[in-house]
């Protein structure tokens, strides 16, 4: 998930040789679960038969065959 040129700002640390500027959310972050499923589910939300559970998409359908069909 890319970071706005604000956020990335604020993620960027120094090592002794050079500074390093995230461009993209680390999962080492404590919130980067959170945002990534809300943006899963704000992806996925209304399509039927589709749920979302963290990094998961849960896909179901009532008949099998149906399945290629979702």
């Amino acid at each position: 998930m890319k970071f706005d040129e604000a956020s990335s700002k604020l993620c960027t640390f120094i090592t002794p040789f050079v500074r390093f500027r995230l461009l993209r959310l680390p999962f080492g972050i404590a919130s980067a679960p959170q945002v990534h499923h809300r943006t899963m589910y704000q992806i996925f939300e209304g399509i039927p038969g589709v749920d979302t559970s963290m990094d998961d998409m849960i896909v179901w359908v009532k008949i099998k065959k149906n399945m290629t069909n979702v």
